[in-house]
């Protein structure tokens, strides 16, 4: 099944089924103010999509689905300020969005493994710095009454 995307100044993201010409879907969270970018990766069955708030949010394709094919999986806050002008697929897992000021931003989508090893990650640097934290506060405290 084939699908197009259109996007416009009232913020939403039409899908549309390119062989019967009707819209099969309108995307109300695609986003706040103009949503100006929109991209499909077919092989992984993912969309993203980016407008005037900053965010950028990804969509998973079931081309299968006559109601809503498209189902949100989740969205990041874009770091550039300027809202984003294009929006693409550049590899398999990678996204590339170009700001109007010049500015492009890459973001990585993870999947379920990936980012749950990453919380990991994240989860242990958090104790080993608060371990550290309590370590120094402990030391200083120490160092400063044997001065007296």
């Amino acid at each position: 099944r084939r699908f197009v995307a259109s996007t416009a100044r009232d913020a939403l993201v039409k899908i549309w089924d390119a062989r019967g010409g009707h819209c099969l879907q309108t995307l109300t969270g695609a986003g706040g103010g103009v949503a100006v970018g929109v991209d499909v990766d077919v092989e992984a069955k993912r969309a993203a999509t980016a407008a005037g708030d900053r965010e950028l949010r990804l969509w998973a394709v079931d081309d299968a689905s006559d109601d809503a094919p498209f189902a949100p999986l989740g969205a990041v806050r874009r770091q550039a300020l300027e809202p984003c002008q294009e929006l693409r697929f550049a590899a398999p897992r990678l996204i590339a969005c170009l700001a109007h000021g010049r500015t492009l931003e890459l973001y990585r989508v993870r999947d379920e493994a990936d980012a749950a090893k990453k919380a990991k990650r994240r989860a242990k640097r958090r104790r080993e710095k608060g371990g550290a934290a309590a370590a120094d506060g402990a030391g200083g405290a120490g160092a400063s009454t044997a001065a007296d």
